[in-house]
C-alpha cells in the first residue's frame, strides 16, 4: 500500500490552472465530487494532514534531510480531500474546490 501512495500509481493525471498568487483558506475549503450531478465524495483541505501545505512542508523536510530540495516550478500534489473514486460507468464527473475552481470530464 505504501508504494502505491509513494508512486502515485492510482493517479492517471492532474489538472493544472494558471498560477494563483493569492489562496483562499485552504484548510476550510470544501472539495466535492459528483457523477452526473449526484454526490460521490467530499472533504476539506484540513483533511490533508491538517492543511494541504503541511504535506509540502513534510516533503521539503524529507528532501532537505537527503541533501535535496524543491525547485521553483515543480508541481507538488498535496493529497486528496476525499477517498479515491474510480469511474465505473459512462458519466459526467465533476470536482469542485471552493475558492479555487472546478474541473469536469466525460467518461464514455
Amino acid at each position: 500500500m505504501l508504494t502505491l501512495v509513494a508512486d502515485n500509481s492510482w493517479n492517471a493525471g492532474i489538472v493544472l490552472s494558471e498560477f494563483a498568487a493569492k489562496w483562499p483558506d485552504l484548510a476550510g475549503a470544501r472539495g466535492r465530487a459528483t457523477r452526473d450531478g449526484a454526490a460521490i465524495g467530499e472533504g476539506f483541505g484540513r483533511d490533508i494532514l491538517g492543511h494541504p501545505f503541511n504535506s509540502v512542508a513534510w516533503l521539503a523536510t524529507q528532501l532537505h534531510s537527503r541533501g535535496a530540495g524543491l525547485k521553483a516550478g515543480q508541481v507538488v500534489m498535496t493529497g486528496s480531500v476525499m477517498k479515491t473514486v474510480f469511474p465505473d460507468t459512462a458519466a459526467s464527473y465533476r470536482f469542485e474546490l471552493e475558492g479555487i475552481g472546478s474541473v469536469e470530464v466525460q467518461v464514455m
